[in-house]
């Protein structure tokens, strides 16, 4: 299943929404949020790519799957478990 970090591909239309969401309906401040994560996204496609031309050879993937493909999915899933936040404002995954 496709984890749920927000700068995946097929995630990614769904955090923007929500960005948007946030400061529509709730006046929440997202100034830049929708920026961070374009450069969340093109620096998990750059460590992908580098990761599957040194260590693609070596990883057993699924079939029908590329190494690259591969890495991404597993650094979008160690991604969709970080959190961050306070007592005070609560908590935020993405």
């Amino acid at each position: 299943s496709e984890p749920s970090c927000g700068y995946s591909s097929a995630m990614r239309g769904k955090a923007m929404d929500t960005v948007a969401l946030l400061r529509d309906r709730f006046g929440a401040d997202v100034n830049g949020w929708p920026a961070e994560i374009t450069k969340a996204a093109e620096y998990a496609e750059r460590i992908s790519a580098s990761l599957a031309r040194d260590y693609g050879n070596y990883i057993k993937i699924p079939q029908g799957w590329n190494s690259y493909n591969a890495i991404q999915w597993s650094l979008c899933q160690v991604a969709s478990r970080a959190t961050g936040g306070s007592k005070i404002y609560g908590s935020l995954r993405l």
